[in-house]
């Protein structure tokens, strides 16, 4: 049996990709950084801090991860840097591999310096990035030929 962990930024109700693949029959697991958001909108501050908590935090869970398939859709940054950095504590096979969704740069997507970070962490091949719009596959795929791209449109079932 195929196992999946799903990681978000916070606990919810849901999780429906997770609940999909169950129903595929994978074994699931969910790990969520942190309880709920402490506001509605967090400065570039505030997230830079709270993906710098994530990757602590995961640091301390690395055996959630080993071996298995993780979707990521929030804390999306520190989960892709403690798969480029601890490559071998996750795991070699083929079962473990990082799926990345829901990820948006926006305008810091101009800056040389994260333009060089993403390079970095993206330049991974047990990465897939899923992209929503067609300008995000020539983006990332400008960054990094080792990373694996899939085009998903917005709005698309999964």
């Amino acid at each position: 049996m195929k196992k999946l962990i799903t990681i978000n930024s916070y606990q919810t109700w849901g999780d429906s990709f997770g609940d999909f693949c169950h129903s595929k029959g994978f074994d699931v697991n969910h790990y969520s950084s942190f309880d709920k958001p402490k506001g509605m909108f967090q400065s570039k501050k505030e997230i830079i801090m709270m993906e710098i908590l994530a990757f602590l935090k995961l640091i301390f869970h690395l055996p959630l991860l080993y071996n298995k398939i993780t979707f990521v859709t929030g804390n999306q940054l520190s989960t892709m840097a403690v798969y480029k950095i601890f490559k071998y504590l996750i795991g070699s096979n083929k079962n473990s591999h990082l799926y990345i969704y829901n990820f948006y740069l926006h305008g810091l997507s101009k800056n040389n310096f994260v333009k060089n970070v993403m390079s970095w962490l993206l330049n991974n091949d047990r990465i897939t990035l899923i992209c929503q719009s067609p300008s995000e596959v020539n983006y990332y795929r400008s960054l990094s030929e080792k990373c694996n791209i899939e085009f998903v449109p917005y709005s698309s079932d999964f």
